[in-house]
């Protein structure tokens, strides 16, 4: 077999490697701006929503002292010592058209230029008042959740609708102590939650 035999046989099984080589790279990888590599994909998602108020970080994560209770204050089930008062505070509240109905009495609320929203706080209640929330350590005493009016807030249900004005606004409630028992004084505490609707 002489050289050029050998050469001619040699090339022609290069020329059948390359273009093997060349059919698995179209296949697994691609040319971007001259670099070859590998391919994927991203498949992006997401949704574009209206804007509502946002809660400021302060009113995210609250500790209310009510300061110290004295037994005399609580004559008969159901005296209420002081409220004390705490804010939920708004901001970044979007000019919005508002149509929400009020579930206690079945009115319309409703605005072409505020957002609207309906507060809703969550507790573990009072075994005989289901909305008073019940606190852990003193026996005999509850908690009332009381609004900006005085009116009591009922645990777990949408308050009524509240028309905020837009840019930034502040939320105003009570807690109140309440004998519910016969007492027996200790420190206490109780943790309650609370959620914004919006509609």
């Amino acid at each position: 077999m002489n050289n050029e035999h050998v050469f001619k046989k040699c090339a022609g099984m290069l020329l059948a490697l390359s273009l093997c080589s060349s059919v698995y790279a179209s296949q697994s990888s691609s040319v971007v701006n001259g670099i070859a590599g590998n391919v994927g994909k991203l498949h992006v998602h997401g949704s574009l929503t209206e804007s509502t108020c946002s809660i400021e970080m302060e009113s995210l994560d609250q500790s209310i002292n009510v300061g110290n209770v004295e037994t005399a204050e609580f004559q008969n089930i159901g005296d209420r010592a002081t409220p004390t008062a705490f804010q939920i505070r708004l901001k970044d509240c979007m000019s919005d058209s508002t149509e929400m109905i009020d579930f206690k009495t079945g009115l319309l609320t409703w605005s072409t230029t505020q957002p609207g929203v309906k507060v809703r706080f969550l507790a573990e209640s009072d075994v005989l008042n289901p909305n008073i929330v019940r606190v852990n350590g003193a026996k005999g005493l509850g908690l009332e959740i009381t609004d900006l009016n005085g009116e009591s807030v009922d645990l777990g249900q949408l308050s009524r609708p509240i028309l905020i004005p837009t840019q930034q606004s502040v939320l105003t409630y009570y807690v109140t102590p309440v004998k519910t028992a016969s007492l027996e004084p200790n420190a206490f505490d109780a943790l309650i939650s609370f959620e914004l609707v919006y509609e």
